[in-house]
Formats: C-alpha cells, structure tokens, sequence
C-alpha cells in the first residue's frame, strides 16, 4: 500500500500551539475512527455509535469538533505534550541568548532602559514539525516491538509549524483571529482530503482486526496510529530510491542479455561467428544506452517536480500570509471608517441640538 502524505503549514505564538495541534489532529481522527466493531458470525460486523464534542479555544478565536472519547483525548493531550515541551525549550533558549546579548551591553549590569528596551518580538521564530501517522500491520506482535516503527504507513499528516512569542495585547489579539481563520481554512481542507474512502484500508476479519484498528480504547476505535515529534525517518529518500531501482534494473536487463547471447551461440562457432557476436554486442550497448538516457531523463523530470512541488508549498504558505496580513488592514481600515462614521454623526447632532437651542432662545422660549 503506498502511503500518501498532506502538509500543513503554521505559524503560531507560543501560547497557542498546544490548542493548534489539538485542533488539527482531533479533526484528522474524527475522520480516522470508527465505532468498535461488533462481529455476529464470521465476518458479519456492527459498527457502534460515537460520540461528539464542541471544543471551545481559549488562545484562538476557533471552535472545533471533536471525538468524545476521554481515552482518546488523554493519549494526544500526552503526546502533544512532549511537542510542546520541545518546542518551549527552543523558545526558551532563543530568550536566553536573547537576554544574555542585552546583558552584554551594560556590562552585566541591566537597568531599567534596558529592559524597557528588550522586545521579545525580535526573537526568531523556532521550527518543529509533528506528525500524525497511520500504519497496518501485517501480523499481531507477539513480542513487543517499537511502536514508532512498526507496521506499514499508509497515511502521513506532517504539521510544520513556526514557533514565536510575541507581547502587547494588541498583537496577541490581532493573532487569536488569525490564527483562528487559518486553522479554519485548514481544518476544511483536512475534511476535504480524510474524506476520500479509496485510501482507507478495509475492514479486516476479526482474527485480524488489531492488524487495521487500535482496539485498546472501551468507546471508539481508531485507525492504528502514531504521533511522532520531527519529520519521518526514511532509510532511503524517495529520489535516491528511484535511482537505485532503475540502476538495478538496467544492469539486470544487461546481465539476462549477455546471457541470452552466449547462450545462442556455439562454442565450437565461436571464431567463425566472431562478427555476429560483435554486432548481437554492439546492439547491447545501443539498448544499454538508451536505458541509460532514460534513466536521467525520468530522474530529471523527478527532480523538477519536486522542485515544482516544493515552490508550489512555498506559494501557498506565501498567500496565506497574505490573506491574513489583508485581512488585518482591511479590519483596521473598517475600524477607522467606523469612528469617523460616529463622530460625524455626534457632531451633526450637537449642530442640530445647538440650533433648535438657538431658535428657542430668540423665540424666548428658553
């Protein structure tokens, strides 16, 4: 089964990663998880019923869907957990080095300018990514093995985030929409994608159904799944793995041809056919050849659409930048138009106030 990978891209403050990764993988599992299966005789089964939950954010202005399973909750809140202590500490580290250079200038000596001074948006943005993998399994262990390695991948969520810290309530607001509306974008395209039935594997027997689900849970059964903190570990990258298998084949295919021909041919004839060996050789090297020329030609065109595919992602995470950042100045612009909106109309009431005022005065009603 060939695995299929999607990529989301974020970037967050700090106090808010913890509920983005929540929200996303949450998303990814309500569509990977099935009631627990029933099985009446043989292969007939019933699925059971699941349960919902509105999850309302505190650090992003989001609510989102989720399985209403505490089991279930508790095993991501732990693993996302060890994401977030990782990445704190980068963030951490990133301020200590920050703080220090600050130090260094007053001699160890940090008054109070200084600190006024220090701005913690100047600190560079921290990188991680985490993974939500689903594999199969061929066969029940019967010993106990790694877990982060096991089985066969046939689904792969990679969360690249950016990480940063940001201070003033104003920017932190301005970020609790935005993030918000991204993870909303993004949470329709997980929905978009999850929900393609040809890439899910089918419903086992029961003899094999811990191969396909993780049954260890008393309410639901999920897709057996892994969360996995930095990007996978491959043995040998896709490119590279190409290359290999068409450098193997070609130098089968010349090995089986050689074969063939001296197979043909009579050892007793050998020197009277010395000509048509040459040429049954010549024309080796030209089918050689032109599988060699095939060969780069098809490497290259990998290459050019990995190149495409990465420029693509660039593209993608560039207008969402955009959005957000046009988002931004057009709430601020509305903001503006609805102020002077109010002070026009304040102002032509008190205009009028003053003038019925008048007209009262000279009538001397007032």
């Amino acid at each position: 089964m060939n695995s299929r990978e999607e990529y989301i891209n974020l970037a967050v403050d700090i106090g808010q990663l913890k509920e983005t990764v929540l929200s996303i993988f949450h998303t990814i599992l309500l569509h990977r998880t099935l009631g627990k299966c029933k099985y009446d005789d043989g292969n007939k089964y019933t699925l059971g019923t699941l349960g919902l939950e509105e999850v309302d954010c505190s650090s992003i202005e989001l609510t989102f869907v989720k399985l209403n399973s505490p089991e279930l909750d508790n095993l991501l809140n732990k693993e996302i957990m060890l994401f977030y202590d990782d990445m704190y500490k980068k963030i951490s580290h990133q301020k200590a080095n920050k703080f220090q250079t600050v130090r260094s200038h007053s001699m160890n000596v940090i008054n109070d300018v200084v600190k006024e001074n220090y701005n913690e948006n100047l600190i560079k943005p921290v990188s991680g990514t985490c993974v939500l993998e689903f594999y199969q399994r061929k066969n029940k262990p019967t010993v106990s093995v790694n877990t982060k390695t096991e089985g066969t991948v046939w689904e792969r969520w990679l969360l690249n985030i950016e990480v940063t810290t940001y201070s003033g309530s104003d920017r932190l607001a301005e970020m609790k929409v935005s993030v918000g509306e991204l993870i909303s974008e993004k949470i329709l395209y997980i929905c978009s994608k999850a929900n393609r039935s040809n890439y899910l594997p089918i419903i086992p027997k029961f003899q094999e159904l811990n191969n396909v689900f993780d049954d260890s849970f008393s309410d639901c059964q999920p897709y057996l799944f892994r969360i996995l903190n930095g990007p996978p570990t491959s043995t040998l990258p896709k490119l590279e793995s190409m290359r290999a298998n068409i450098e193997s084949s070609a130098r089968s295919f010349t090995a089986r041809s050689a074969e063939y021909i001296m197979a043909a041919i009579n050892v007793g004839d050998l020197e009277r056919d010395n000509g048509r060996i040459t040429e049954l050789r010549s024309q080796v090297n030209d089918v050689t050849d032109v599988m060699s020329q095939n060969i780069r030609k098809i490497l290259e065109r990998e290459e050019r659409l990995e190149n495409a595919e990465a420029r693509t992602a660039n593209l993608i995470e560039s207008s969402d930048q955009f959005r957000i950042a046009a988002r931004s100045v057009s709430r601020q612009y509305w903001w503006k138009n609805v102020k002077w909106t109010i002070i026009m109309y304040i102002v032509g009431i008190l205009i009028i106030v003053a003038i019925i005022l008048i007209i009262l005065h000279a009538c001397n009603v007032i």
